[in-house]
């Protein structure tokens, strides 16, 4: 039975909602967590995200309380929604089931009709795929890639794929996109305003000119609605044409007099905002960024500016190159805030708000590093063009030799102070710990995982001083270059200074370190390096895809263990010998029991999927037929899963999938390799026990899989583990937290 939130709960958090709705809303988000299924406290939280503005934060809530519990206030939180969030289909189906509206009414008409041959189910999931790449929902562009499949001529998913990958960031993608589905389709409204678009981020307002004549040949259709009135505007809009996307814009306002059909409003509002500013300023730009690029500023802001600028911080600093392939590409994997800044400059809009301190960033990146000096000297030149740094601002040596020097060396660096140099630096009474460990980025058109080093120093208080990648282990020069650096405070505000001792991890360092740096009085101890590497995770994070490290602090031989146990488990095939439907419990010492359900039956997912208790897990894979949750509405009903799967090696942390090349776990022709990874409602989480313990029970299970002569009947096995005795039985009933798990640690086949 569902936990229900006691009445007198919800009610108090309704009223401080009234009171102070910020800590209302927190109350609210509190209650849905710990009930997430009753179905009144599950409507409130969405009721409050839509009066908040976030619909589509309100969405799985108002969804999953509407089917549990059909009472007419939420129906209409509900259809407001699907209302807010320009999905019709789902609101005259919600409408047509609450007896308000029939189906079939309206005949289809206009854009409707290029959905004559989609069934039902297809329209709707096109609609849900369409709202959630516009709020970055990662599940989107697959939806809509099945889409596409099945119905190779509907051009308004490929359109919408195409618009996903800008919003993902990944310019170059939508570039190419862009061209293919507009060669596909020119006469389509969405498909050339895409390619308009891409014309644009390829060769500025000129770029866009190009297709000028399929703006002006794409004439208004009032059967088409409002689709070709704003793509002529936003096209015109993107070619910096103002009297042109003034009428176009007035043809849209009299076909919405006429019709009264206000379906693309946003859109259209934010057409008007643009044309509005130039009334006022003849000289503003019609280009806006933050229209050009749709949601994804949005989407940033929602961050907030100080954790942006953080995050683009630390791609910058630890980025050999960063600017060396300005504006296409930015070399190295980085987040798409790095991407966007290169644009934002090229097209003058990096002062878009709230983030005004990102040119400054950039101008540290041109005087300091890292990246080549061509691709400083680039950005400099930019930064002066665009009025970010003044035409009389004295330029670094550098730079200014490299107008008269060809450096064919694609990876100089900053200078390396020498001793003497580092000897006329005050000394200060700190000590600087020193981090390093092998990382890996997918890097390139076509990404492979590379192989890297990452190094970085930080003060007692978590300063970051510098960091850097390298190609190769860290020797002696590159050490010294890392502390060098960090000296004259190269990527920081930091006053140039030496510290009196520099702390390292082992003997090893300590031996290489130490009589180069003795000379300018710097001591190397071994020590605690801990600022460094919350420092280093931090930033792997950051660079990666936001999955925390799980392997980087742990021994070589218990990863080796982990590795050798997972490629064993994957070769034993146990899906084959574990029934689908029967679960193996498993407990830690005297910790909780666990519930695993081995995966790989339907030749879809294979590996274990581990659940917090016995509830959870029946509840997460019950069939649910025509009632069945989304995975992220399960997710945050069981609180969190984890578990071994076949995982692209670049969705693991940068920090980990550098232990995977560096064992010899290569990634396979499918670009994936064994992790184990936890997912919590928040996202990716570190997973509940370390390598050690996951590599016993993945071992246990793929003995008794390779012993077993047809299935698995009984498991009852106790085994040691870095963290204490692992408890194991199969299958499980449920009572294992009662009746302690059965018999006598024997087990068969």
């Amino acid at each position: 039975m569902a936990r229900l939130c006691p009445p007198g709960k919800l009610r108090r958090a309704l009223d401080l909602l009234e009171e102070d709705f910020a800590r209302g809303l927190a109350a609210l988000e509190g209650l849905a967590r710990t009930y997430a299924k009753d179905p009144a406290v599950r409507a409130a939280l969405g009721t409050a995200y839509l009066d908040d503005d976030r619909p589509f934060e309100a969405l799985p809530h108002l969804e999953w309380a509407e089917r549990k519990d059909p009472v007419p206030e939420v129906r209409d939180a509900l259809l407001e929604t699907y209302l807010a969030l320009d999905m019709p289909h789902h609101a005259n189906r919600l409408a047509a089931r609450s007896g308000r509206v029939r189906p079939g009414d309206a005949p289809p008409a206009g854009p409707a009709a290029r959905d004559a041959d989609l069934s039902t189910e297809d329209r709707l999931a096109f609609e849900r795929a369409r709202t959630g790449a516009f709020y970055g929902d990662p599940t989107a562009a697959p939806t809509l890639e099945r889409l596409l499949t099945k119905h190779p001529g509907y051009q308004p998913a490929r359109n919408m794929l195409v618009t996903d990958q800008l919003l993902q960031g990944d310019l170059e993608a939508y570039v190419a996109a862009a061209g293919e589905a507009f060669a596909l389709a020119p006469d389509d409204p969405h498909a050339l305003l895409n390619a308009v678009r891409a014309a644009l981020l390829e060769g500025g307002v000129e770029g866009a000119c190009a297709l000028r004549r399929h703006v002006e040949a794409l004439e208004p259709d009032p059967g088409w609605g409002g689709d070709r009135y704003l793509a002529r505007v936003g096209a015109w809009a993107l070619m910096d044409d103002a009297d042109a996307a003034e009428a176009a814009m007035a043809a849209y306002h009299d076909w919405v007099d006429t019709t009264g059909d206000e379906a693309q409003a946003v859109l259209a509002d934010a057409l008007d905002d643009l044309l509005e500013r130039r009334v006022h300023d003849p000289r503003a730009p019609l280009v806006d960024l933050a229209e050009l690029v749709m949601g994804l500023p949005r989407r940033w802001e929602r961050q907030g500016a100080e954790r942006i600028l953080a995050n683009v911080e630390a791609s910058l600093a630890a980025m050999p190159g960063v600017v060396r392939e300005l504006p296409d590409r930015i070399g190295y994997q980085a987040e798409s805030t790095v991407r966007f800044l290169a644009l934002a400059l090229l097209h003058g809009g990096a002062a878009y708000a709230p983030h005004g301190a990102w040119p400054a960033v950039l101008e540290r990146v041109a005087r300091y590093g890292p990246g080549t000096l061509e691709a400083r000297q680039a950005l400099w030149s930019l930064l002066v063009e665009t009025g970010h740094i003044p035409d009389d601002a004295a330029i670094p040596t550098d730079l200014a030799a490299a107008d008269d020097e060809e450096d064919d060396d694609d990876d100089v660096r900053p200078e390396v102070p020498d001793l003497d140099e580092l000897a006329t630096l005050p000394v200060l009474e700190e000590r600087w710990c020193v981090a390093v460990r092998p990382a890996t980025f997918m890097i390139g058109r076509e990404p492979e995982p590379t192989l890297t080093w990452l190094g970085a120093i930080a003060d007692g208080d978590g300063l970051v001083r510098v960091a850097t990648f390298e190609g190769e282990p860290f020797d002696t020069d590159a050490l010294y270059a890392l502390v060098a650096r960090a000296c004259i405070g190269a990527m920081t505000e930091a006053e140039p200074a030496r510290p009196r001792f520099v702390i390292v991890e082992d003997v090893e360092l300590v031996a290489l370190l130490a009589e180069r740096l003795a000379p300018v009085g710097i001591e190397v101890v071994e020590g605690d390096i801990e600022p460094a590497l919350v420092a280093m995770h931090g930033m792997a994070e950051a660079l990666g895809t936001g999955t925390p490290a799980w392997l980087a602090e742990v021994e070589d031989e218990t990863v080796q263990g982990f590795f050798d146990a997972v490629v064993a488990f994957y070769e034993a095939e146990p899906w084959r010998s574990f029934h689908s439907e029967r679960f193996l419990a498993y407990r830690v010492g005297d910790g909780p029991w666990r519930y695993v359900q081995v995966m790989g039956q339907a030749a879809q997912e294979y590996g274990l999927a581990v659940y917090p208790g016995w509830d959870e897990a029946q509840a997460f894979v019950e069939d649910r037929g025509e009632d069945e949750d989304s995975a992220a509405e399960r997710l945050a009903e069981v609180g969190w899963l984890e578990g071994l799967s076949l995982t692209a090696i670049g969705a693991l942390s940068p920090l980990d999938a550098g232990r995977y090349l560096i064992s010899g776990m290569e990634p396979d022709l499918d670009d994936s390799v064994p992790a184990w990874l936890r997912f919590e409602a928040d996202g990716p989480a570190v997973p509940e026990h370390g390598p050690g313990v996951y590599a016993v029970l993945v071992a246990l299970v793929a003995d008794h899989a390779r012993r077993a002569r047809k299935q698995v009947r009984r498991i009852d096995a106790t085994a040691a583990t870095p963290a204490g005795p692992l408890r194991v039985v199969y299958p499980a009933t449920g009572d294992e937290a009662v009746g302690g798990g059965g018999g006598s640690g024997a087990s068969e086949p």
